[in-house]
């Protein structure tokens, strides 16, 4: 699947609940991708009021229609690949079946969910992006969505926080040079 998009809106875990906050963050957005443990198609519905979405099924979407969804995709974006997938041990440590599923797919982005726990992290060429959970709280874990914003020569990953007040917005520059490798590494954080 080819996305044509400039914002996209990152969200898993939301076992059932589509917090209002999220749908003001996603506002404007191009494009929702949705990493599973959705817990109910009305999420889906919601999402889809705002823009077109993509989603897998989680470890928790066991009944119909969301056990129907992939447990992985595949999406071109702006010259690179995403692998969205809902437990990133699974594309990290894939069985054999996931071994064969995935034989030549060379990602720049793996999208996962399941931990509840907002990341991103650069290993080698390879962006890790998971936006946390925006369902129920769970443990001592804030709630959390994600963002992916293409803004000329950048492509630009945050975590936006859901807590009670206005959202943090912790965002991660990665610049995109012709002839470099495609992420460089940055590290600097800001709160916006």
């Amino acid at each position: 699947m080819a996305l044509r998009a400039t914002r996209i809106g990152v969200i898993s875990d939301t076992h059932g609940r589509l917090d209002p906050k999220v749908l003001q963050i996603f506002a404007g957005v191009d494009h929702i991708i949705h990493a599973g443990d959705i817990g109910g198609e009305a999420v889906l519905k919601g999402l889809a009021q705002i823009a077109p979405v993509i989603a897998v099924r989680g470890n928790n979407d066991v009944g119909p229609p969301l056990n129907q969804l992939p447990d992985l995709e595949r999406i071109a974006w702006e010259g690179r690949e995403i692998v969205l997938i809902h437990n990133l041990k699974d594309y990290l440590k894939p069985t054999e079946a996931m071994k064969q599923r995935l034989r030549g797919v060379a990602p720049r982005v793996v999208i996962s969910g399941h931990s509840h726990k907002g990341m991103v992290e650069q290993r080698e060429e390879v962006i890790y992006f998971n936006p946390g959970g925006a369902g129920p709280k769970r443990f001592s874990l804030r709630r959390s969505v994600g963002m992916m914003e293409r803004q000329e020569e950048t492509v630009r990953f945050s975590l936006i926080f859901l807590e009670e007040g206005r959202p943090l917005r912790r965002r991660f520059p990665l610049p995109v040079q012709p002839g470099a490798a495609l992420f460089k590494d940055q590290t600097s954080m800001h709160r916006q």
